[in-house]
């Protein structure tokens, strides 16, 4: 798999893999340390919030998310000035549409205790809560187009070491404020914020770096440059409203339907499935920029063999860690959460287990976005969203199944677009078969299939009890269905690749490579 050739992705890939292991490991700590200090119905309102707030990342969305495709398409034909333009319109575009966003959050805050179940007495400290979330909220709005100049650049390990540095503030900074002066639900909100105002001003010094001769300045604001990128992202927007339906209704079905508490006691397995996305669209994100960059070039055989074999190697790649989840579920629940959550390993398994299937499609994702092609894909998503919604509160009420039937709803649904439209609408786009299209689903099936079966047999066999138990067994059957996906799902001339990509990234290290010279 040609992953390397003439990119950065070897050490963005090694800058991911790092900084996602250490986010993986604070944000299990994050999780117990806030339920055992504000207990599952405080805790519960924590991601409740954060959903609240991807609602109103809608109105900023069709900016962000098209900025960073047609700022690629200038750098990639040497347009500075239209660079330029880009990114003062988009920042200015943004502060424009904070405001109604703010006028939203205000009656959000106003009107909370009608929005989501509050458990009693905590109500004045889950709208202070709100405020912290909605400041920080604004001010990562306000960043994402200085945030591009990573994506332009490819240099997407300095975003990943970013996005650690802060995720370290929100998290360890929590901790620190809840120690001091006690255990407050506002104070969370407070190291959000503050999290998010450091994320503001590192982005903004990348940016200078990064990008010297391209201006990025509020005020600049031009008609035709606003209408290109709006409508693209326009499109995009529809998109993510549906998949915030798919993604961000779990929770606030389950806290109006069945109660703060089991909110709350769903919610820490559901940031198992929330940090199994993030892993893979960070992995993805490795591969959009060259997508982006052969669209723009007119390579389309270049395009259709770097889209194909991303989502091969997405999709292998991800297997492994969602089998070692599955498998190994309840004791990892008993372990993290205590034995209180040890029931819930089955949510494991239905929040979980279809990642295998709609996670090796995030490569093919790009390429709508670089072809602009986003009009159908918004609108199945949308549609089936919408779906989502009314079969979940089927299952969950009706049909007695609760929290089951919301985690159920959503892995069904969504393996139906996944499975079905994601891949037959790309072999358009690119022009390729339907095997080629699939590849990478059924690589990443293979081998989640074989890490669940190897490592629960490794699992059965193991003579310890507690953590050292779950720690063979998870390594032992990772090591080994590596070793089986290596020997058996790939061919001689990915593997020659794969070994050659493991050198390269041993041959450059571990930190970021250093800012090219006269960016410094």
């Amino acid at each position: 798999m040609n992953l390397h050739a003439k990119s950065k992705f070897s050490h963005n890939f090694l800058a991911t893999g790092l900084t996602f292991g250490a986010h993986i490991l604070l944000g299990m700590w994050y999780v117990r340390m806030l339920v055992l200090r504000l207990g599952p119905e405080q805790y519960g309102i924590v991601p409740l919030v954060v959903s609240l707030m991807g609602y109103l990342a809608i109105t900023t969305i069709a900016l962000n998310t098209s900025i960073g495709r047609h700022m690629t398409a200038c750098l990639a034909h040497g347009d500075l000035d239209r660079a330029s333009r880009i990114g003062g319109t988009a920042l200015t575009g943004i502060l424009l549409l904070a405001l109604p966003v703010m006028v939203a959050g205000v009656l959000a805050y106003c009107f909370l205790p009608d929005l989501i179940r509050i458990p009693t007495g905590t109500e004045a400290d889950a709208r202070l809560f709100f405020a912290f979330c909605l400041g920080g909220f604004l001010l990562t709005q306000i960043s994402i187009p200085f945030g591009t100049a990573t994506f332009c650049t490819n240099r997407l390990d300095w975003r990943a070491w970013v996005d650690l540095l802060v995720y370290v503030i929100r998290t360890v900074g929590a901790f620190a404020l809840l120690a001091l002066f006690g255990n407050r639900l506002w104070l969370v909100g407070l190291a959000i914020a503050v999290a998010a105002g450091v994320q503001l001003g590192v982005q903004y010094r990348l940016w200078r770096r990064l990008l010297p001769g391209i201006a990025c300045r509020a005020g600049i604001f031009d008609a035709g440059v606003f209408k290109d990128v709006f409508s693209t992202g326009s499109w995009i927007t529809v998109n993510a409203a549906g998949a915030l339906l798919f993604l961000s209704t779990d929770l606030i079905i389950i806290n109006r339907m069945l109660g703060p508490r089991e909110a709350g006691m769903y919610a820490p397995v559901l940031v198992l499935s929330q940090v199994t996305r993030a892993i893979a669209g960070s992995l993805g994100n490795l591969f959009t920029p060259k997508i982006t960059r052969l669209f723009a070039e007119k390579d389309l055989g270049g395009l259709q063999s770097y889209v194909v074999q991303s989502t091969r190697f997405l999709g292998i790649l991800m297997g492994i860690p969602i089998g070692l989840l599955c498998a190994l579920s309840k004791d990892f629940l008993a372990l993290w959460m205590g034995p209180l959550f040890a029931s819930r390993w089955p949510l494991v398994w239905l929040l979980v287990g279809h990642l295998c299937v709609n996670l090796s499609v995030y490569p093919q994702q790009a390429v709508q976005t670089a072809a602009n092609r986003v009009k159908i894909p918004a609108l199945v998503t949308l549609g089936m969203g919408l779906f989502h919604i009314g079969f979940a509160i089927l299952l969950a009420g009706p049909l007695g199944l609760g929290s089951l039937g919301v985690a159920l709803s959503g892995a069904l649904v969504l393996t139906a677009k996944n499975a079905v439209f994601t891949p037959a609408y790309n072999m358009r786009i690119l022009d390729i078969s339907a095997r080629r299209a699939y590849a990478g689903m059924q690589g990443s099936l293979l081998t989640a299939a074989a890490t669940i079966g190897i490592t629960a047999g490794v699992h059965a066999l193991l003579p310890f009890t507690g953590w050292i138990r779950f720690a063979a067994a998870g390594a032992l059957g990772a090591l080994f269905a590596l070793a089986a996906t290596f020997a058996f799902l790939l061919s001689p001339r990915e593997k020659g690749e794969i070994r050659r990509l493991v050198r390269k990234i041993v041959r450059q290290g571990l930190g970021p490579d250093p800012l090219p010279e006269g960016m410094a």
